[in-house]
């Protein structure tokens, strides 16, 4: 609010209570237009969504609102008192016209949105302000202590691997399976706005990044693993050791067993929320070492789908993979 302090709780991007406004996006403006302003298919993770929740659904507190920060921002707001989003961040809004990385006029007066509630758009690493005396005292910095804006979880990943040019792809492995190239330029995606992968400014100075994403990738191994393998008895790490173990006792094929792996929908490059899982094949000869396999396999097929869509959508070949994320410690996955 005006005084500084904060309106509401965090709305998390994963948040499904904004898929009405997304669904009235879709009927007013378009998944085409909308990405080809903002490059992103249109969803109800972002930012443009929330504000319109809040409009709709807390109106004195959106009539007190006078800026909207995303978590890091916030987080550099309240060490510094200074407001300001790196682009990487912005392009996450639904709020960002990638060609000219301004807050796109169209997106925010479709939304009817001010931009005077966005805040300074700047590039990452730029100095956001100096650790102040109160926010020393709270957390025990030096006061002065320099603050920079931070960018994109993903996109800072790439940068600390290295994934900074075509050609590399970072295979980022979690909850769910991200996986993120490196652009030159966006204007023929944005013109041909084909909706396989979003579109985003890279925390490295000048350049974009394309990604998807296998959804649910992580959680679908945990999912099995603490099923077949109940984490109350062994622990969760103990679970996902047995899974790996029983997998490697199954053969390549896992004896005909396929796991279709949309437990939470598919993503990229043919996306489509209301997908679910398949498992095909399933006979009385098959064992939990069988199951445990055709999950592994099942993504693994499902990522060299998703590399091949972003090898025709990328500016060069896929040469190089660099993978990072919890299921990094996995060998068989990995192999």
């Amino acid at each position: 609010d005006e005084q500084g302090n904060s309106l509401y709780p965090i709305i998390a991007w994963y948040d499904e209570r904004t898929v009405p406004q997304a669904d009235w996006w879709s009927r007013t403006m378009g998944e085409a237009e909308t990405y080809r302003h903002t490059g992103l298919p249109l969803g109800h993770t972002f930012t443009l969504q929330k504000l319109l929740w809040l409009r709709e659904t807390e109106p004195d507190v959106y009539r007190r609102m006078v800026k909207w920060l995303c978590v890091s921002d916030y987080m550099a707001y309240r060490l510094t008192g200074e407001q300001s989003m790196g682009y990487s961040l912005a392009s996450r809004t639904m709020a960002l016209d990638l060609r000219s990385r301004r807050w796109s006029v169209e997106m925010l007066s479709h939304a009817g949105v001010s931009a005077d509630c966005l805040p300074a758009l700047q590039p990452e690493g730029s100095l956001v302000g100096q650790v102040t005396a109160d926010a020393a005292r709270q957390t025990g910095l030096r006061q002065g202590t320099p603050v920079y804006v931070g960018g994109h979880d993903h996109v800072c990943g790439a940068l600390a691997m290295g994934v900074c040019r075509p050609g590399i792809v970072l295979d980022s492995t979690g909850t769910t399976e991200a996986e993120l190239t490196t652009l030159e330029s966006v204007e023929g995606h944005l013109q041909r706005a084909n909706l396989a992968f979003c579109l985003g400014c890279h925390v490295a100075r000048d350049r974009y990044y394309a990604i998807g994403s296998i959804l649910g990738a992580g959680s679908t191994v945990g999912w099995l693993a603490s099923l077949l393998w109940p984490a109350q008895e062994q622990g969760r790490d103990q679970a996902l050791q047995a899974l790996t173990q029983a997998a490697e006792d199954s053969p390549p094929g896992a004896k005909g067993l396929y796991l279709l792996p949309y437990m939470a929908g598919a993503g990229s490059p043919d996306r489509n929320p209301t997908a679910r899982g398949v498992l095909a094949g399933l006979s009385l000869e098959h064992t939990r070492a069988d199951l445990a396999r055709a999950v592994i396999e099942g993504l693994a097929f499902e990522l060299r789908l998703l590399w091949e869509a972003l090898d025709d959508f990328g500016e060069q070949p896929l040469t190089r993979v660099v993978s990072v994320g919890g299921g990094t410690r996995n060998a068989l996955w990995n192999q």
